[in-house]
Order: C-alpha cells, then structure tokens, then sequence
C-alpha cells in the first residue's frame, strides 16, 4: 500500500515538494495555509486500498507571511521612484535659474524620463524572463541609485550641468519600468485568487504616494534656487537609503499559491502576436501537478476586451496625469495661489489613494466577479468629473473644486489594479500586460502635454484643454460598457483549488 509522506521540516525556507498520493477511490482535501512552512494539508486513505492502484500526486499550494516584506520592499522602492519623477515639477522657477535652462529645457527633463519608459519597457518582459522578479527589482533599484546621484553632479557645475540632469532622468527612465512592470508578476507568484486585486492595488498606489511625496518634499527642502543642491542631496539620500528594501524582495516561493503561479508566463512577443492575432496556439511548461496548461490563442472576444482596457487605461490615466502637471496653469489664471493648487494636486492623489487601498479588499473577496462593472462606472464617473471641471473652474469656487478632484481621484485611480488585475487575466501574462498599458500611458501623456499646451489661450487658461480632456474620457467611458471582462485566470485558480 502506498503510504503519505510527511513533511520534512517546518522551517519555510527550505524547499519542500509536499504531494499526496492519490489512489483508486481515495478522496483528498487541501485548504491553503498561511502559517510560515505548516501545511494544513489531510488525506483519507482507506483501510483497504486497491494494491495495483496507479499513483498520481496532487499539489499543495500555500501562501507564506514573508510575502508581505516583499510587498513592502516593492511599494518603498515605487515610492522612491514616483519621488524622484515629479521632484522638479513643483520647484519649476527655482530649477530654471540655477541651471540656467528654459522652459523647454525643463519639459524636456520629463520627456526625457518618458522616452526611456517608453524605449526601454519593451525589454523589460524579455529580462524578466532571463533573471527573474528579484534581480529585474535590483536592476531597477540600481538605476534609480545612479540617476538621482546624476543630477547631484550636475550641481557642480550648474550652467554646464544640464547634460547629466537629462541623463539622470534617462536612469530613472530606466529604472521606472523594471520596477513597476514586475508588480502584477511578483503578486501572482506570491498572493492566491483571494488577495491578487489588494497586493497589485498597494502597489499601483505606491507610486502615486511617492508623487505626492515629492510635491511636498522638494519645495519644503529648496525655498530658494541657491538651496538646489542641498535638496537634491536630501532626495538621494532618501533614494539610497530606501532602496535598500529591494533586498526584501524574494524570488518564486518554494510553494506556490495557485495553480496559475505553479506555470511560467508565455515570453512577451508571443504574447504580444497573440493580443495583435497572428500565431496559433502556444504551448507552455507543465505545472507542479504534471498537467500541461493549454495556453491558446486569444480569442476575438478576448481580444476586443484587452483593447477596451488599453484604451480606457491610457485615456483616463493620462488625462489624471495631465491635470497633475497642468493644475497650476489651470486654476492660477482665476485667482488661485500655487500654494492652494498645490492642495487641490493632494486632494486627487489622497482621495485616490485612501479609497482604492480600502475598496481592494472587496474586490478580492466580495465583488469578485465584478471587477468590469466596477472599471465601467469609474471610467464614467471621470468623464463627468472632467465635464463638470470645464465649467467648475471660476474665481470663489474652492468647495467645488475640491469635490471635483477628490471624487476623479477616487474613480481615476481606482482604476490602476482593476485595469493591470482584468488585462492580466485576458493575456494570462501579468508582466507584458503592465509593460503595455505602463507604455501606452506614457506615449499618451507626451501627446496630451503638447496638445494641452497648445490650446492654452492668451491669457493663459487651459479651458480649451480641459475640454479636449473631457472629450477623451467620454470615449474611453462610452467603449468601456463594451467590455465583458472574463476572470479567466481566477476561474482556473478556483478550479484547480476544487480539484485538490
């Protein structure tokens, strides 16, 4: 009679092949633990049990506590890196004179940073591929070292230094996508079905947190254009000292969570043949239960929805992020101070955070199938948010402004997990779907800087541009009722969990 084998150790780091032996009329019953190397796994064996029954092992599947350091090491280096995007962006007078730049020369500091996202994120796949989640992170915090310590060499010199603040910003250009495309792939290997939408959520808001970081930072540290190298110090020091938790990030855990961590992703231009429909069905490696996982090609329906994503993702976050950049340009032409478009900038980002940190854990565990209904509604809660900013922004009417904000903060960047969480299920490669819709955001904003700029009107208002702003929303609102949104990878993680 074949017998069950015991669990070596209970120390987690150890890795551990933990399978139970089915045989002919045996029944099996798992749950996943998540006590640190303590399996909860039973088996019923019956007392006479066929001699010639055929072995077939089941696999176990469990979620480790250390799984929260990584996150946190994630999250920190993602708020390291939203810092060090936006450090300038609020000390715009101050930068221009010490380095003796113009206004174009300023632009181009954050163009510059985009192009590499843009440039560099279609090898990102491919890397992580080659090294893994864990030194694709290191890569990642290593350029971000070498670009904020860039610009504090170009301190030396100032009028002679605008070479090496570009090419700092082409470092954190770099560092940018390895870090935040590994996001989605590290929660999949990491958390279950339960948990996915919460980790990917804490994580898209990390950067956002680091923006917001930055905006209060910077001009708190240079008041004057004579305090640029003592703040830009500061801000390395930071970097340095933070990016240091890339070490808490672990690679595959010994024993996976779900079915879906247990298979390799698809490589990234296979995948990205299959979003564009060319290529037939693509085989891949085999699971830890033995069972080949089919990974077809996408179907049509499949297909139009990734597109509805994309579409929606890149409308809705680059108007988000144009009216970061332009929300001084916007209101200061009706009698508002910087310092109070300042706080109107916060108030979008805080309200964003704060309810997308606290509705992730619905999605993981209550609305579980309602992830499409939920990007739906966001997407045209933007469009009216945007719709009622073109008449809402006049002298007097902080109040109003400020419910504006706070609820397209809300709805706008909720969207962040729900958008990689839905895309991720459709391609069933979490990795090259961030890298697509981090890209197309990106290339999306560069537009929308330069066709905001160019509508502003003499006088300096941007109401022009917030009407182009609502008019991109209203398409992405009115396509995203098209999406069906099928959890696909969710489904199979919940069946192959039945299974076991």
């Amino acid at each position: 009679m074949a017998s069950l084998p015991t669990s070596p150790s209970s120390d987690e780091e150890k890795e551990t092949v933990e399978l139970a032996v089915l045989t002919k009329n045996d029944s099996y019953k798992s749950t996943t633990s998540e006590e640190d190397g303590k399996a909860s796994d039973k088996a019923h064996v019956p007392a006479a049990a066929d001699p010639l029954a055929v072995e077939s092992p089941l696999p176990v599947y469990r979620l480790y506590k250390r799984r929260w350091a990584g996150l946190a090491g994630l999250s920190i280096i993602n708020i390291v890196l939203g810092m060090n995007g936006v450090w300038f962006a609020a000390i715009f007078d101050q930068t221009r004179t010490y380095f003796d730049i113009t206004t174009a020369q300023f632009n181009w500091l954050t163009n510059a940073m985009n192009v590499f996202v843009i440039v560099f994120g279609f090898f990102v796949p491919y890397i992580i591929q080659r090294v893994g989640v864990k030194y694709t992170c290191w890569l990642g915090a290593l350029a971000s070292f070498f670009g904020v310590w860039l610009r504090v060499a170009a301190t030396a010199n100032p009028t002679k230094g605008y070479p090496l603040l570009v090419l700092g910003h082409c470092f954190l250009g770099m560092g940018t996508p390895l870090v935040g495309t590994i996001g989605p792939k590290w929660v999949e290997l990491f958390f279950n079905e339960k948990g996915r939408t919460t980790a990917t959520a804490i994580y898209s808001m990390a950067i956002i947190f680091g923006s917001l970081l930055g905006q209060i930072l910077s001009p708190a540290f240079v008041v004057n254009a004579s305090d640029m190298r003592f703040g830009l110090l500061v801000n390395s020091g930071i970097s340095t000292v933070l990016g240091l938790t890339c070490f808490l990030v672990f690679s595959a855990p010994p024993t996976p969570p779900t079915f879906t961590a247990s298979t390799k992703s698809l490589p990234f231009f296979p995948v990205l043949k299959m979003i564009c429909g060319f290529g037939g069905p693509i085989s891949s490696e085999a699971g830890v239960d033995g069972e080949v996982v089919g990974r077809e090609s996408m179907s049509r329906r499949e297909r139009f929805d990734f597109y509805i994503i994309a579409f929606c993702w890149t409308m809705v976050a680059s108007a988000l992020l144009s009216v970061e950049s332009f929300i001084g340009q916007i209101t200061l032409p009706y009698g508002y101070d910087s310092t109070t478009a300042g706080f109107m900038g916060a108030a979008i980002i805080a309200a964003g955070i704060v309810f997308t940190l606290a509705a992730a854990p619905l999605f993981d565990r209550v609305l579980v199938s309602h992830l499409a209904i939920a990007l739906k509604s966001g997407a045209t809660a933007v469009f009216f948010c945007f719709v009622g900013l073109v008449f809402a922004v006049k002298r007097g009417n902080d109040g109003g402004l400020y419910g504006l904000f706070c609820v397209m903060g809300i709805c706008g960047f909720s969207l962040s997990p729900l958008a990689l969480e839905l895309g991720s299920e459709l391609t069933r490669n979490p990795e090259a779907t961030t890298m697509l819709l981090t890209v197309l955001a990106a290339i999306w904003s560069i537009v929308s800087t330069e066709v905001i700029g160019a509508l502003a009107a003499p006088d300096g208002s941007l109401r022009n541009g917030l009407v182009y702003m609502a008019c991109m929303t209203g398409v992405a609102a009115a396509f995203s009722w098209f999406l069906k949104g099928t959890q696909r990878r969710r489904e199979t993680d919940v069946k192959k969990k039945l299974e076991t």
